[in-house]
């Protein structure tokens, strides 16, 4: 889900066919036709996307730091994100715009939890306005 991508299923692929092979579920045991619980899917999506904010939350190593940077802020505004907010903010958006779905509240709410203060804080009106659609019409 790091790449927003939430696939449809064919009328023809079973349920075991389209979580193996297009959501990404694990069997339980090797070679056998039992899926992984939803609730342990979940907790893995989880865990990557939690990696993934904290890669676009990342900066670059400390002893990169200018030498005026007192603080993390202060070396943040100077070299930014390794990879950056903007991403964050893309991924944001376009999660948002696709149809809710069962997973999507707890990815938003783990990846929220890592890099939704600085997303606030370097784009606050329009994160705000995220905010509010988000809780008025993605979540109902």
């Amino acid at each position: 889900y790091a790449a927003p991508v939430f696939p449809l299923r064919d009328k023809r692929q079973t349920d075991f066919e389209y979580k193996f092979n297009s959501l990404g579920y694990h069997q339980s045991t090797l070679g056998s036709n039992e899926l992984e619980t939803e609730a342990a899917y979940k907790l893995r999506q989880v865990d990557h996307i939690t990696v993934f904010a904290a890669v676009l939350r990342a900066g670059p190593a400390p002893a990169f730091a200018p030498d005026n940077a007192k603080t993390i802020d202060d070396w943040q505004k100077h070299v930014g994100s390794a990879i950056g907010l903007g991403h964050a903010w893309s991924w944001l958006a376009r999660v948002l715009n696709t149809p809710p779905r069962r997973i999507s509240l707890v990815l938003l709410e783990a990846f929220l939890q890592i890099v939704g203060h600085d997303l606030a804080r370097a784009y606050p009106r329009q994160f705000a306005k995220l905010i509010d659609y988000f809780a008025k019409v993605f979540v109902p």
